[in-house]
């Protein structure tokens, strides 16, 4: 679905989040979606200069958080017509599933596993066996974000990688 909006566009990446310059590239490369973590919508809204700013072109928001209000908060003061939102974690490079950026999105959730991406509930004593629909337990990921396990640490990786792929 990002695709659409992103497709032949320039895709602008900072090594750190700073509100002054991430509101003054909003407004000069026409951003029309854009990654926020809920502090930085935060720090985005409380700028001097956001009432004025011009975000015209913003039409979707990517938050991290799975909160009605925060992503309500995104749509309507960004202006974006699309606020969605994403579970994930750093192994996961960082995000394995998603609500679709379309009215198919269910705010208060994280979403679906995204292409090629696989999800279980497992008894967490026991990742051999599934838990049932509704049953709580820990979710296991298994898909290309995964990552391979974490530099020089082998037993660390261990024991969050089981053998056959999947992340704990």
């Amino acid at each position: 679905v990002l695709m659409f909006w992103t497709h032949g566009c320039t895709l602008v990446l900072e090594e750190r989040f700073d509100a002054d310059r991430c509101l003054r590239l909003l407004q000069e490369e026409r951003c029309t979606c854009v990654h926020l973590l809920p502090v930085m919508i935060d720090q985005l809204l409380a700028h001097p200069a956001f009432p004025t700013a011009r975000l015209g072109a913003l039409r979707a928001g990517i938050v991290l958080s799975n909160e009605p209000a925060i992503l309500r908060r995104a749509a309507e003061k960004l202006g974006v017509r699309g606020a969605s939102s994403g579970y994930g974690m750093t192994e996961s490079s960082p995000v394995a599933l998603g609500n679709p950026v379309s009215q198919a999105r269910r705010p208060g959730t994280v979403g679906v596993p995204f292409p090629s991406t696989e999800m279980r509930v497992v008894d967490p004593e026991d990742a051999s066996h599934d838990r049932a629909v509704g049953k709580a337990g820990e979710l296991l990921i298994r898909g290309p974000q995964v990552f391979a396990g974490y530099w020089q640490q082998p037993e660390e990786s261990k024991a969050v990688l089981l053998p056959d792929g999947w992340l704990r």
